[in-house]
């Protein structure tokens, strides 16, 4: 089955980086990558008029070779935004655990992981919280939370990993192909770096 939404990219497409760099948690823009050392997934989400509307990232580290800090089993979603609302997003969020699951085995024990950091993030009210296009589509919050920056932390647990329906996307590479990587990018000055 193929997606419906999302296009896989590169992951240091320029466009990616721009996106990311408008993203509360990424640590240096400007930077040639946005995410860790190890395996990703970036999937891309386009606007009827062709201009990138959302972005997501998968991440695990490289099996066999490295694991994660806190010891868990699991998948990271570490980057997740939207630009333009043109489908809703726990529908982009269960596409894209559906293309990572296609692409990625064994599933991990512990399932997918995400955090939100409350700073940057409105809460839905009392009842909703924190993350509701992730509880949507199935992610439970966690009583915990990340002892370094107190994030929340949403995981959609390996049983409904389980469940889900493998499908594939589309490759979509930018049409002047991946030379890109051999220049620097050019620096901006527009507000959204200025505030780091």
């Amino acid at each position: 089955m193929n997606a419906q939404y999302w296009q896989r990219i590169d992951h240091a497409d320029p466009r990616a980086l721009d996106m990311a760099d408008r993203h509360y948690s990424r640590q240096a823009p400007g930077t040639p990558e946005f995410v860790a050392n190890g395996h990703k997934i970036v999937l891309m989400h386009f606007a009827p008029d062709g201009t990138p509307a959302a972005l997501w990232a998968s991440h695990r580290p490289a099996p066999g070779i490295a694991e994660r800090p806190d010891g868990r089993d699991c998948w990271s979603c570490t980057m997740f935004r939207i630009e333009q609302q043109t489908v809703l997003a726990s529908d982009l969020i269960n596409e894209a655990v559906a293309i990572t699951a296609g692409l990625w085995r064994p599933l991990p024990t512990d399932g997918f992981y995400t955090t939100i950091n409350p700073a940057f993030v409105k809460s839905q009210g009392r009842k909703r919280g924190w993350g509701w296009c992730y509880q949507c589509a199935g992610w439970e919050v966690q009583a915990e939370r990340t002892k370094r920056r107190n994030l929340i932390i949403l995981i959609l647990p390996y049983e409904k990993l389980f469940q889900v329906a493998p499908i594939v996307a589309p490759l979509n590479y930018p049409p002047f192909g991946t030379a890109w990587r051999r220049w620097a990018r050019v620096k901006r000055d527009d507000d959204q770096l200025a505030l780091f």
